[in-house]
């Protein structure tokens, strides 16, 4: 009886072994959180505006903030109207407010953004589905991306947005008549 145990014991499985798995694991972690990641750099983009196909170009020099969001979102739609309220005290940035909804400009919400409307720094429109998620990946809505001079991805916030928390991620000099209350 002796014998048998002494044997089985002599059998172990080597420790290091169980690191290849949990690497694995890892790398597969990794490679996720990779591919639902937007791209680091904001390039030029094809969207529908009210006038038709228009060109997204990000302007040098200059911060960016794209604001994706969908018409059927409670959220989405509550940040939107925020913003449209408070447009006089956002910085001094180029918007840009898309929507992968085919109904964008028969809403009664987009009706309402009269702000958003006639500020010249903001373009809104439709994204395509395939350049939405080439872009900017699949980001639960609402989704704020800001990127910084050079057209590199400062930040990405989910969710709702209050302004004073975009405040925070921007430089000190493009802050624009900051405001208690905001």
């Amino acid at each position: 009886m002796r014998s048998i145990c002494y044997d089985k014991r002599k059998k172990r499985f080597p420790s290091y072994l169980l690191f290849v798995p949990v690497g694995l694991c890892l790398l597969i972690i990794w490679f996720i959180f990779q591919i639902n990641s937007p791209k680091k750099s904001l390039e030029e983009f094809a969207y529908t505006g009210i006038d038709g196909l228009k060109r997204y170009e990000p302007e040098p020099n200059k911060m960016q903030m794209i604001i994706l969001f969908s018409t059927r979102c409670t959220f989405c739609m509550s940040y939107l109207s925020q913003l449209n309220k408070h447009s006089d005290r956002l910085p001094d940035f180029q918007y840009g407010l898309f929507t992968t909804d085919r109904n964008l400009f028969q809403s009664v919400y987009y009706k309402n953004w009269d702000s958003l409307q006639n500020d010249s720094r903001i373009s809104i429109g439709m994204l395509d589905v395939n350049i939405s998620s080439y872009l900017f990946s699949d980001p639960p809505l609402p989704s704020t991306f800001l990127y910084n001079e050079d057209h590199e991805l400062i930040k990405s916030l989910r969710g709702e947005v209050q302004i004073r928390e975009i405040m925070d991620w921007i430089p000190d000099a493009n802050h624009k008549k900051q405001k208690k209350g905001v």
